[in-house]
């Protein structure tokens, strides 16, 4: 193997790593469990970029746009939430743009544009319509034992569509949506 064959193995190992963190921070819980996982393209400082995960202080500062990889100022990032024995990659508009989501639902099966399918499961509330039109997300549904098509999905996404370098240090957020137990990684 290559050595950048050997690090998207790294690379799908650990996203299938966080996925189960995401999971298991579900199942902890009795009452309010729906968890998240976003993995941000997040400028890290040199003294961070060492350790595969490493906590960082949950008030340390992440700036929403400039600073990014190359300059670019599009905020790159992927979020998932979990909902017991299933789970779901959202993609707002804000991270993916429109020639980079059509080419996301054409070369990965299972993508599509949430207001394209108002009968998809992530469409379970109606006060959900006004966010959809607003952010109009590309979105893919997974069983809970698919982590690894997910991870799989994870790098094509990050490291063919977006190029991001496969040696890039992203932080990580799993938390619950009704707060508490949040914690910050960083993966190198």
């Amino acid at each position: 193997m290559t050595n950048e064959a050997e690090q998207i193995v790294r690379r799908a190992a650990q996203f299938v790593s966080l996925l189960e963190q995401m999971e298991e921070m579900w199942q902890a819980r009795t009452t309010n469990r729906d968890a998240f996982l976003i993995l941000d393209e997040y400028p890290v400082r040199t003294s961070r970029k060492n350790a595969p995960f490493m906590p960082v202080d949950d008030d340390s500062p992440v700036p929403t746009t400039g600073n990014r990889r190359g300059g670019d100022t599009v905020c790159h990032y992927s979020q998932f939430s979990c909902l017991g024995d299933w789970f779901y990659m959202d993609l707002p508009d804000i991270t993916l743009g429109p020639s980079e989501g059509q080419r996301l639902i054409q070369e990965r099966p299972g993508f599509y544009y949430l207001k394209d399918r108002p009968d998809a499961p992530t469409a379970f509330k109606s006060s959900f319509a006004k966010s959809v039109q607003d952010w109009n997300p590309v979105q893919k549904c997974y069983r809970s034992g698919e982590k690894s098509m997910a991870a799989a999905d994870l790098v094509y996404l990050w490291f063919s569509l977006w190029r991001v370098p496969v040696d890039w240090t992203f932080q990580a957020k799993l938390g619950h949506f009704s707060g508490g137990g949040n914690k910050i990684l960083l993966v190198a």
